[in-house]
């Protein structure tokens, strides 16, 4: 489960909360750890008393890695090496990325494309180093992104040409997207699946409240991935609700995957 489930939390609350729950994996927002003010290295210490499995996502709110304008380009690339760095100190397995995206409604996708690629063949060479394995995300279709389809990924990863970028699959960003079953099928080097629920115009929402077709698309998944699975989306609550709160998102993490998608 990504840690942001539970984001009025301490950290440390959410991971022995996952833990308790039952779930197997927590993915720590960078911000989540900014705002807890753990070291690294006791962060480390907390995951492995866990029992968990962990990776890490990069924060992604008023950050773009292509902005056109350069204080903004500048602090997003400086948090994502933040992230990187972080993962590499807690021995992260991924660390899921968010592309850039347009700056502005008269930009043109191709012309930011070249940005693109440099942006993410310089974090690629970072992660090497640190020994990190990235994860870029296919966004939703809304307005700025483009990275969002299939060719959009095997485009970014084969101009990249590394083995430190992969794919973190977003299932609920195909909701409403033709050929998904496909996207699910093709998509090259997955090393991450992030889970959610999606209706129109809404997106993350708790799996069982959305339209998403999860069996038909974790039906195609399982045939060619058995990676982590992260939970995420926000389930708002009265404050002392957190634990009630998870076990209903574990009820129907048990309800729509395990007993459904996994063969008995």
């Amino acid at each position: 489960m990504a840690s942001e489930l539970l984001r009025s939390l301490s950290l440390p609350a959410v991971i022995d909360l996952a833990a308790a729950t039952g779930f197997q994996a927590i993915e720590v927002w960078l911000d989540h750890w900014q705002r807890n003010g753990l070291k690294p290295a006791q962060l480390l210490r907390y995951l492995c008393s866990s029992g968990l499995i962990w990776t890490v996502h990069a924060d992604m709110r008023d950050l773009n890695l292509i902005s056109t304008n350069t204080g903004i380009r500048q602090e997003s690339l400086r948090q994502v090496k933040e992230a990187i760095h972080l993962a590499a100190a807690i021995e992260a397995q991924v660390l899921t990325i968010h592309p850039g995206r347009l700056s502005s409604s008269k930009d043109r996708p191709e012309d930011f494309w070249p940005k693109q690629v440099e942006v993410f063949h310089h974090l690629a060479e970072t992660a090497a180093v640190a020994g990190v394995q990235l994860g870029v995300e296919n966004m939703e279709p809304r307005a700025g992104e483009f990275v969002v389809g299939l060719d959009d990924l095997e485009r970014l990863l084969a101009a990249v040409d590394s083995p430190n970028l992969g794919v973190t699959l977003d299932l609920a960003h195909l909701f409403g997207q033709p050929g998904a079953r496909e996207f699910v099928g093709r998509v090259p080097h997955l090393v991450n699946v992030h889970l959610s629920d999606a209706a129109p115009g809404r997106c993350h929402l708790p799996l069982g409240q959305g339209e998403l077709d999860y069996e038909g698309l974790l039906d195609t998944l399982r045939q060619r991935y058995d990676g982590l699975l992260i939970l995420e989306g926000y389930t708002p609550g009265p404050l002392g609700r957190e634990r009630e709160i998870l076990a209903y998102l574990y009820g129907k993490w048990q309800e729509y995957i395990v007993q459904k998608m996994i063969p008995q």
